[in-house]
This record gives C-alpha cells, sequence and structure tokens, in this order.
C-alpha cells in the first residue's frame, strides 16, 4: 500500500474510531413542556394495575405510579417508574380521570412544576385542578386547584 494511501485509510478508521462511541450516547430527554393539556375522552380509562414498587436507586427519587394515557385512539399503560423530579420541590401529581359530561377528562401524570390548563372553567379567569396537590402552580392542599399565572 502507498503512503498516500495509508494516510486516508489511517484517517477513514480514526475517524470510524471516533465516531462509533459518539453514536452510542443517547441524545439528552427533550425539555419537559411548562403546561399540560388535559383532553376529553369518550371511552373509560381501564382499571389502574397493580404494580410492584422496587427498591429506590436513591434518595432524591420519587416513585411516579403508573397510569393509563390516551394515545388519541385507546388507553395505553405507562409503567410506574422512579424519577428524579425537575426541581427538588417538585412533587410527582398522579393521573387524573375525572367523569363529565360527554366523557372523561384526562390529566397525565405529571411534575407539579408543570402548570394545567384545564378544558373547563368554574367561573373567569379560574380553572379547575387538582384538590390536593403541593407545588408551584397548585393550591396548598385545601383549595380549589391551580392558581391563576399570568
Amino acid at each position: 500500500m502507498s503512503k498516500g494511501k495509508s494516510k486516508i485509510f489511517g484517517a477513514a478508521l480514526l475517524a470510524t474510531g471516533l465516531a462509533a462511541p459518539l453514536a452510542a450516547q443517547l441524545p439528552p430527554p427533550p425539555p419537559l413542556p411548562d403546561e399540560i393539556r388535559p383532553t376529553v375522552v369518550t371511552v373509560a380509562p381501564p382499571p389502574a394495575r397493580v404494580e410492584t414498587v422496587v427498591v429506590r436507586p436513591g434518595p432524591e427519587y420519587v416513585w411516579a405510579r403508573g397510569y393509563w394515557d390516551w394515545d388519541g385512539d385507546s388507553w395505553a399503560w405507562v409503567p410506574g417508574r422512579w424519577a428524579v423530579g425537575p426541581t427538588r420541590a417538585a412533587t410527582w401529581i398522579p393521573a387524573r380521570y375525572e367523569r363529565i359530561a360527554g366523557g372523561w377528562e384526562y390529566v397525565p401524570g405529571h411534575w407539579s412544576s408543570q402548570r394545567v390548563v384545564s378544558v373547563k372553567k368554574t367561573s373567569p379567569g379560574k380553572a379547575v385542578g387538582h384538590k390536593k396537590a403541593k407545588g408551584k402552580g397548585h393550591s396548598k392542599g385545601k383549595g380549589e386547584g391551580h392558581r391563576k399565572h399570568d
């Protein structure tokens, strides 16, 4: 092999050797949405599944229990998992299914730092949200749900 071909072959081998580990790395997860939008679904969600909670991987993890998620056509089970919240103060809010006229209002499981923009209103500017959730965007456990944010 000539010196020129040898250099090109060596450069290609080096580039391939460097590219393989980089290709194996996963991209970072997409940022969490600031707002969660409830969906009105005409099909009732199935009963919740019983899950086994495995050993917590570390003190910063919280259990995000599994829930049925509406994918636009049917309910799909999202298994429970240990997760680290977006902030230390964030708590996991389980999915909610509320019977309303015309079906069920479905709010996916989310972090308390994410704001739920409701599909129904109780009065001008007052969205219906969680009754017992705590954290940013939620009442302190005794109110009617989310505070209005401007």
